[in-house]
């Protein structure tokens, strides 16, 4: 009988007679970092291994470096993912410490003067916070003077959880998980039955696709999930900001149909349905209320986005329900990270004129000004929208799983220039859990 993982090991297509000790291990660890993208392509890393270098290529069992004197090395993913990592490109920003010695009796206030003035007129230089000089250390023969640059860390702590503890794998977020009334999980592209480029565990009908194969991946997902597909809430989406209230009206039944048209978000207050939005780089938004037991779910593109689709998610909760959004928790989900997400300015100039200028550096910057291209980042335009709409910083989370990024387990439409089948967000209050 095949184990959750080994359910892993066959929807990745990888022979069942592999020598599973080390190389178990290193296709474990390859899925870690896929999944949570520790590093990616070009970053420099430092491993607890005594490996450094650039990225040249993450493999499912190994990664490879280029060293700085230009060797390449493969290190064993199980190495990686169980080590620590030290990424020296992840953040924009990076703290730097320069040390300057004068010689004792020169004027102390000139010298910082003359620093400040070169911080000053150096525009890569953050000017808040504001860099600060002190006096670092009385050596033999000098006077050392630091100047320091301070960074903004981003703060955020991994909140997904993989769990392969039935056939088909899912990913569930830690803010969700201490509620037993809420069942919420997310699909990969693994465990299901689809072939070709829809390997393995496609959800879209509409993408080309056996309905059966489709149908069987759906209650496959349930069996994990231990809920009924007859249950299902299903729409067809159609970048849209429409948010319609659900009960089992619109459940899928045995045929698993869609039974909503024209609608890209959801929400319900009745126990046993299952809200089910699809997604292949565009941001799933997840919503719940632990105060009335009321969740949501809703689908954003960039057009969702600039539509604010979250904001009015957040409004149709608290005029149906009565919600408060100080209470409302909201996942963004796997999605299309700024990094991947090159856009022109057509589609920027719709972003400015709904967002304040304030959020414009966090939401996009520009990449190419002759080219007009821009660099767009949808996690960071629907945190601030979400703010905007009255949520609580601490109650907005991020998945930080980027689905172009993540192609080899997540379907990302960009990185397979649009072959690609669909994953799935399931979210549902659990019947009897309600007090």
């Amino acid at each position: 009988e095949l184990t959750g993982f080994a359910a892993l090991l066959a929807s990745a297509g990888v022979a069942i007679g592999m020598a599973l000790s080390g190389n178990l291990q290193n296709f474990a660890g390859g899925l870690i970092i896929l999944l949570f993208r520790p590093y990616k392509v070009g970053d420099f890393i430092e491993a607890s291994t005594g490996a450094s270098g650039t990225v040249k290529e993450i493999q499912i069992f190994h990664t490879i470096l280029i060293t700085a004197d230009n060797k390449m090395i493969y290190v064993p993913n199980g190495a990686m993912s169980s080590g620590v990592i030290t990424n020296y490109s992840k953040l924009d920003t990076r703290r730097i410490e320069w040390n300057f010695g004068v010689d004792y009796g020169e004027d102390y206030n000139k010298v910082e003067k003359v620093l400040r003035e070169i911080i000053a007129n150096d525009k890569r230089i953050l000017t808040s916070p504001a860099p600060f000089i002190e006096l670092g250390e009385l050596a033999a023969s000098s006077v050392n003077i630091k100047p320091d640059r301070c960074y903004y860390p981003d703060g955020g702590s991994n909140i997904c959880i993989v769990d392969d503890s039935a056939e088909v794998p899912l990913i569930r977020f830690a803010p969700f998980e201490k509620y037993s009334w809420l069942n919420m999980g997310f699909s990969t592209r693994l465990g299901g039955v689809s072939k070709g480029y829809f390997a393995s565990l496609n959800l879209g009908f509409n993408r080309g696709d056996a309905r059966e194969n489709v149908c069987e991946n759906y209650k496959r997902v349930c069996k994990a999930m231990d809920v009924c597909y007859k249950n299902l809430v299903l729409s067809d989406q159609v970048h849209d900001t429409k948010v319609k209230y659900v009960d089992k009206t619109y459940i899928a039944g045995g045929n698993i149909e869609k039974k909503l048209t024209g609608i890209d978000g959801m929400v319900t207050d009745v126990p046993g349905i299952i809200l089910a939005t699809s997604y292949a780089d565009c941001v799933p938004l997840f919503f719940a209320d632990p105060v009335k037991h009321v969740i949501g779910s809703s689908h954003s593109g960039w057009r969702g986005t600039a539509g604010f689709i979250g904001s009015k998610t957040v409004q149709k909760m608290e005029s149906q329900f009565g919600s408060r959004r100080d209470d409302i928790i909201c996942v963004i989900g796997p999605s299309i990270c700024q990094d991947c997400y090159e856009v022109s300015i057509d589609v920027i100039d719709q972003f400015k004129k709904v967002y304040p200028e304030n959020t414009w550096d966090d939401i996009f910057y520009c990449k190419d000004s002759e080219e007009k291209k821009y660099q767009l980042d949808l996690w960071a335009a629907n945190y601030h929208q979400l703010l905007l709409a009255g949520m609580k910083k601490e109650n907005i989370h991020v998945s930080g799983l980027c689905t172009c990024c993540g192609s080899m387990v997540l379907f990302s439409h960009r990185a397979s220039d649009g072959k690609r089948g669909n994953l799935n967000g399931f979210i549902m209050i659990q019947e009897g859990k309600v007090v």
